[in-house]
């Protein structure tokens, strides 16, 4: 009897433990973390997104960036009803198979937000236009006279080159991430 008593006794112990260690750690996230979003804080966020992504601060990134924005991504820009492109494909013409495709999540505000949030190697001349749906950016260099296409997978750190211009890559055939390609 003893035994069972010492046995219930360490279980209850045990469970107590438990108890106590998931309540602390709720505690924690929620002064860390926060509560959790709303519908209402979502839909706001949302709005702001889609307002910096229609109003390009190119003032702000010449002064950042110490040159020039170049034409075609200003271009790129320009174009809002493309810029709200949300889960596509952009297929390269030498592409074999679909796993040779870029998927695009969707493109990102040209404002200092964007390049704060981007954790990009090397020069501070690198632009992010676009994530995929992991967070891995697209982006140019502003003092490359192509500015040709990169894709950093932030997970290995993996740069890889995707187009020589960024011209180039924006013409390229695109489908949604729910239709296949033709």
């Amino acid at each position: 009897m003893d035994n069972v008593l010492t046995i219930l006794g360490i279980v209850t112990g045990i469970c107590f433990a438990i108890v106590v260690a998931v309540g602390v750690l709720r505690l924690v996230d929620r002064f860390s973390v926060g509560r959790p979003i709303t519908a209402d804080e979502r839909e706001r966020r949302q709005r702001d997104f889609e307002t910096r992504l229609a109003c390009p601060q190119w003032d702000q990134l010449i002064s950042h960036f110490g040159c020039n924005i170049p034409t075609t991504l200003r271009e790129l820009y320009a174009d809002v009803d493309s810029l709200r492109r949300e889960s596509f494909y952009i297929v390269p013409p030498d592409a074999a198979d679909e796993s040779e495709h870029y998927f695009v999540a969707q493109f990102q505000p040209a404002d200092l937000t964007t390049i704060e949030q981007a954790c990009l190697p090397g020069d501070k001349t690198q632009f992010p236009f676009a994530i995929d749906d992991f967070g891995n950016y697209y982006f140019v260099d502003l003092t490359s006279h192509d500015l040709c296409v990169n894709y950093l997978d932030h997970d290995g750190g993996d740069l890889s080159r995707v187009a020589d211009r960024l011209e180039t890559f924006l013409k390229w055939p695109t489908y949604s991430e729910s239709h296949t390609p033709e």
